[in-house]
C-alpha cells in the first residue's frame, strides 16, 4: 500500500489528506483515519452530484459507527 511505503521510505507519521468525500470515505473504509479536523463553510450546493464529507462504496457499507 501506498502509506506504507512512504511510511518505510521516509519518517512519516502524521499524513494530512486533503481531499473530498471520495478520499475520506476511502480513507475511513479502510481504516487509516484516527484523526479527523473538519473546516465548514457556509455554502448550500443541492446538486444531486455533489458528494458528501465522507462518500462510501456499497462495499463499504458496513461501517455502522465512527466515534469521533
Amino acid at each position: 500500500m501506498a502509506l506504507e511505503q512512504l511510511g518505510r521510505l521516509f519518517p512519516i507519521t502524521t499524513l494530512m489528506a486533503e481531499g473530498g468525500g471520495h478520499l475520506n470515505g476511502a480513507l475511513l473504509a479502510a481504516g487509516l483515519l484516527d484523526e479527523v479536523s473538519l473546516l465548514t463553510i457556509p455554502i448550500a450546493d443541492a446538486t444531486i452530484d455533489t458528494p458528501t464529507v465522507f462518500e462510501m462504496l456499497k462495499e463499504a457499507s458496513g461501517i455502522t459507527s465512527v466515534a469521533l
